[in-house]
């Protein structure tokens, strides 16, 4: 990859984080392009180099967003332990990467809400699809334990529905509770989830 390229690359994650702040302050509708470009310490016309619109450089920072969630949920599904460990992992990792940065809550949510609000079928495309990624990686590993004997016959596509489920309720709660600390209560929930689906 050439220095030009890499250059490119880094500005436009530059401009992503700074969008992330300004977006989970104020929301899509109430941010400008301007503010983006001050918080990333570029021109206005530096940020429309790379994004067309500010719904653009939205639809961008979820996927960005998102994509550290579902790196996260793929590097505990392929460590070399055992399948309820690795649902461990992936509880406490989630727990730990939210509690390291709480904008991810705000974010999330201005994501949500904007989906449904507007209807914009390009954002909800993209949240259905972190959704159905993120099942399929707690299926894979749920069914993996099936097969090593460690955990139940359980219907695993359910199961990984509530584990993204209980994920939701922690983020909602997060975001009411600025003190709510994800990782005191992620060895509970790994408690309650194991006694409940392993033999």
């Amino acid at each position: 990859m050439s220095p030009l390229k890499v250059n490119k690359e880094v500005k436009k994650e530059v401009i992503l984080r700074a969008a992330i702040e300004v977006f989970a302050k104020n929301g899509l509708k109430n941010t400008k392009i301007i503010e983006v470009a001050n918080k990333a310490g570029v021109g206005k016309g530096t940020v429309y180099e790379y994004f067309s619109s500010k719904e653009e450089i939205f639809e961008t920072a979820f996927e960005y967003s998102m994509k550290k969630v579902i790196e996260k949920l793929q590097l505990s599904a392929q460590e070399n332990i055992t399948p309820d460990e690795r649902l461990k992992k992936m509880i406490k990792g989630f727990s730990s990467m939210v509690d390291a940065d709480r904008t991810f809550i705000e974010i999330t949510f201005h994501f949500w809400a904007e989906g449904v609000r507007s209807g914009n079928k390009i954002l909800n495309k993209k949240i259905e699809k972190v959704y159905t990624d993120s099942k399929k990686i707690i299926s894979s590993v749920l069914e993996e334990g099936i097969r090593s004997r460690i955990f139940k016959k359980i219907d695993t596509e359910v199961y990984a529905s509530i584990i993204v489920a209980l994920f939701d309720g922690l983020l909602l709660q997060g975001m009411y509770n600025k003190e709510f600390s994800f990782e005191k209560f992620a060895s509970e929930l790994e408690n309650i989830l194991l006694n409940q689906i392993k033999k």
